[in-house]
């Protein structure tokens, strides 16, 4: 049709020279717009701004848009061998599941959508018909058979498992085994121990890896100057995980060591030895030795953007809050933090220039929450976080609060957001399946502006904060996830008509509190204390 309509204009400008050329051809592609199969076929990146949720008609519009959309899909499957799994092992896969089935609806239709795929022993070796079998079974709608992008996460020990077609395909390998990379060019994360990279030959290099775990057991390992091997073994590193035992921590800290701007730090524990209870004290003492003017000739901090560490402990808190205020000047993004840690790091003070803080706090913490960020509401400012994450706890149990608390605790969530910065929210997290029905699970689907959440409990690992290659990401609240709220008290609580229905429906979170309930933070406060002694509250 566009070729007969450029035909028809060309010969119209033969007779009247009135009438240009290109002036009739645009005017043609403005009465004909393109249509999305056009648009995909052109790689134009739609797909990157819709969930799978929301394109899932998208497929059973025609065949021809189905096979289309079906070969922009890409996806990321990890691959597990059923035999012989542990109690602790059945624990994570089942995570793993629920994990999946609540994040690929989330996920944009472009991918990588996040596949677990557990294959038993007798379907090995896994070749691609197997999994595209499976996957048609889980999800109909696509055509597998097209699919372009399959790539692969599983353990060293299960690359032999797979068909060596399928192996090219895989991007990251867990298990301390190197020596199985030879021909995998599209691996980019490896685990490894800090011994293994001291044992290579010098000119040993794996330029592919931008992703690496090094676990390091000997404390003399920052001392001898191992740690500094780590870079020249991968040049192009950008992101590094310190799984380290907490006696190598305060020895780093006086070393020459210089971590990346992306790092991360994990603790090798023995429960019950001095080991797993030296924690506390290697991590006060590391603190302290922060702050002395010869520790980290070079700044141990000076390249940090992200750091992700546990760092709700007891002590040394102050002291390490010191050092991250004046040795890491480009930090951007932390976590796992309390919030006595984000209270010394002075969030009100324009200083503070973390655009991301993960907080493990309890429900009866909001009100301290509420006290730190307080001057901000008061003096009309903003902050600089354009993400707060907050890992809700209930270790004393779950029971629906009063149904005025309830209307104070969102309205005082809400007005944080007048504290954070433009176009930011606050992300709920969770490590409990009760915590889902909680009031501050619904605050998504009545401003979703302002909340997200992540309806799938955390794992071992816990809430993390946002790798720096990776956007600041808000999880769109869709209808089909949205829970029940048997833990809500007041008119949050959703009805049965609008979980049936299941539409995207958006409400204004003024209009459903309360007109007492909509109040500024100070007020939120004063209301709250009243409760302090009933509820429990922190300040």
């Amino acid at each position: 049709a566009l070729h007969r309509g450029s035909g028809w204009c060309h010969a119209m400008a033969d007779d009247t020279d009135e009438v240009p050329r290109r002036r009739s051809n645009s005017r043609f592609r403005q009465e004909v717009p393109p249509d999305l199969r056009r648009v995909l076929t052109r790689k134009v990146p739609v797909l990157n701004f819709l969930s799978v949720s929301f394109a899932r008609p998208l497929f059973y519009t025609s065949r021809r848009l189905r096979t289309i959309i079906s070969s922009h899909v890409a996806i990321l499957v990890h691959f597990t061998v059923v035999v012989g799994e542990t109690l602790a092992e059945l624990e994570e896969a089942k995570w793993r599941i629920q994990q999946c089935r609540v994040q690929i609806w989330q996920e944009s239709m472009s991918g990588p959508l996040p596949i677990y795929f557990r294959c038993p022993s007798s379907e090995l070796p896994l070749q691609h018909e197997t999994l595209v079998q499976n996957l048609q079974s889980l999800a109909p709608m696509v055509r597998w058979e097209e699919c372009r992008e399959m790539h692969f996460i599983c353990r060293a020990e299960h690359i032999a498992s797979m068909d060596p077609a399928l192996r090219p395909a895989l991007q990251k390998i867990y298990g301390c085994q190197p020596w199985m990379m030879e021909g995998l060019e599209q691996v980019w994360y490896m685990e490894v121990t800090l011994s293994q990279i001291c044992g290579f030959p010098s000119d040993t290099s794996f330029p592919t890896i931008s992703t690496a775990k090094v676990v390091c057991c000997d404390p003399a390992a920052a001392s001898d100057g191992s740690l500094l091997r780590i870079y020249s073994v991968f040049p192009n590193l950008k992101q590094l995980h310190l799984h380290m035992r907490p006696n190598l921590l305060p020895p780093m800290c006086l070393s020459n060591f210089v971590a990346l701007a992306d790092f991360r730090i994990s603790f090798d524990l023995a429960p019950g030895t001095p080991l797993g209870d030296g924690v506390e004290g290697s991590f006060f003492m590391a603190a302290n030795l922060l702050n002395l003017p010869f520790s980290c000739e070079g700044g141990m901090f000076q390249h940090l953007q992200r750091l992700q560490m546990n760092l709700f402990l007891r002590g040394g808190l102050e002291p390490f809050a010191r050092a991250l205020r004046s040795q890491a000047p480009s930090l951007k993004r932390l976590g796992t933090t309390s919030l006595q840690l984000l209270r010394l790091l002075e969030v009100h003070k324009d200083s503070f220039k973390l655009e991301e803080v993960v907080v493990v706090m309890e429900i009866e913490d909001s009100l301290s929450l509420f006290n730190m960020l307080l001057p901000l509401s008061i003096a009309g400012n903003r902050c600089s976080l354009k993400r707060l994450g907050l890992h809700m706890q209930a270790p004393d149990g779950l029971l629906p609060p009063h149904e005025e608390v309830e209307g104070f605790l969102c309205s005082g969530f809400l007005s944080l957001t007048d504290c954070l910065a433009e176009n930011s929210f606050i992300h709920f997290t969770q490590s409990h399946a009760q915590l889902v029905e909680t009031v501050f699970f619904q605050l998504p689907y009545v401003a979703p502006e302002h909340f997200s959440a992540d309806l799938a409990a955390c794992g071992s690992e816990g809430p993390q904060s946002t790798p720096l290659e990776r956007p600041l990401r808000l999880m769109e609240a869709l209808p089909s996830l949205r829970p029940s709220g048997t833990l809500i008290s007041g008119q949050l609580r959703p009805s049965m008509a609008e979980l049936a229905s299941q539409k995207p429906e958006r409400h204004d979170l003024h209009a459903v509190l309360p007109e007492n309930m909509q109040m500024k933070l100070m007020h939120v406060i004063d209301s709250l204390g009243n409760w302090k002694e009933e509820m429990g509250f922190r300040s």
